[in-house]
């Protein structure tokens, strides 16, 4: 499958801070897009909750997000495994069914 580059306009300053973040977990830029897109394609949903506070499995709040994903069966292994895989098996926009 040929590979796609996908062009994001977006403020420096916010993609300074994004890219601060994803550090703390160990991941560069790319990576951490190229992540978050493949689990979206592969498994037909948001690769993360948007508007919630997380919220630990016994209900406390989590200072690092990296133990929250940690703790849920697979999440962590499959971010690492997406962020290590070839581009070819990406699946494409149209094997997921989207429309573009």
């Amino acid at each position: 499958m040929p590979a796609v580059q996908v062009s994001v306009k977006i403020d420096k300053k916010i993609r300074d801070e994004a890219q601060l973040v994803f550090e703390n977990y160990g991941l560069d830029l790319p990576t951490a897009i190229r992540s978050m897109i493949t689990i979206a394609a592969r498994k037909h949903t948001m690769p993360f909750v948007i508007g919630k506070r997380p919220i630990s499995l016994n209900g406390d709040e989590f200072e690092n997000d990296t133990e929250y994903f940690k703790q849920i069966p697979g999440y962590w292994e499959s971010i690492i495994e997406a962020s290590n895989e070839p581009l070819e098996k990406l699946a494409s926009a149209k094997e997921c069914g989207w429309d573009v």
